[in-house]
């Protein structure tokens, strides 16, 4: 497999969930680096696989405060926004001012890394109720800004997270986020229901025949499988097994998002 590592700033107004974001948890965060919190910065890693190839992603979550990033002099942080790979700006959809002060970072980060890939990423999405940032509104803001990409994800409940990931480290392979999510879709779907349909088989070839049966009955006589008290309740047990598996392959047939397949694998493969 294919190493490869990149760096993320990520910048957003105080409040906007940066910080839940840095300690979440979806990412690791580094313990040696705790010093970079001085100067205002987080850092916290992410591995992506795609496809062949494994990215790391390192994010430079940095503070809102001006204190930190107006003195780029002292502490160098136009040099740590040049040698990243990529941005995400980070606004409350609750607050529009969040999203009207992220021209300021785009700004930023024009003027300091002006080709790398930026992700425009409107957190919160947990409080749909509570909205006064509209989807017409970032589509502006984008054209303002000369934005191509955005997305909404909620820290808090992780809807999209894993997804934001995998929107960064294709854009900065430069490949297809929306055509790769597909084929990565596809293809997990495809290996798990293989794993379920071979041990739907196996199962079931089990259970069938008197001969298999007796000898399966002098095995759980030695093991007493399952901790059940009877063979015929370890039978029935194990017939409950084959249909819940059967259901669970269905459930992914029809799942249309990698985080309701990976949460249906979670729970099939305890009865493989």
């Amino acid at each position: 497999m294919v190493n490869k590592k990149f760096r993320i700033s990520v910048f957003g107004c105080k409040n906007v969930g940066k910080k839940t974001f840095a300690k979440s948890k979806f990412l690791h965060n580094p313990s040696n680096l705790d010093y970079m919190k001085t100067i205002g910065i987080e850092i916290s890693t992410k591995k992506v696989e795609i496809y062949e190839t494994e990215v790391m992603l390192s994010f430079f979550i940095f503070s809102p405060e001006q204190r930190f990033w107006g003195n780029t002099q002292k502490h160098n942080l136009g040099g740590l926004v040049r040698g990243s790979a990529g941005a995400v700006i980070m606004f409350d959809i609750t607050n529009p001012i969040t999203l009207d002060r992220a021209s300021q970072w785009v700004k930023n980060i024009r003027n300091n890394a002006e080709d790398i890939p930026i992700l425009l990423v409107g957190n919160k999405l947990d409080l749909e109720e509570q909205r006064e940032v509209s989807k017409e509104q970032v589509e502006r803001f984008k054209g303002n800004n000369n934005l191509s990409s955005s997305m909404e994800i909620s820290v808090k409940t992780g809807e999209n997270v894993e997804k934001m990931f995998l929107n960064l480290a294709c854009m900065i392979l430069k490949i297809d986020p929306k055509e790769t999510l597909e084929k990565m879709l596809e293809e997990k779907r495809d290996h798990f229901i293989w794993i379920i349909d071979r041990a739907i088989k196996t199962k079931k070839r089990k259970l069938e025949g008197k001969r298999k049966l007796k000898k399966l009955q002098k095995l759980w006589r030695k093991n007493y499988f399952e901790g059940t008290e009877s063979f015929e309740e370890y039978l029935d047990t194990q017939k409950e097994n084959v249909l819940n598996l059967v259901e669970y392959k269905n459930e992914l047939v029809n799942a249309k998002e990698l985080p309701e397949i990976s949460n249906v694998w979670e729970q099939a493969k305890n009865l493989l």
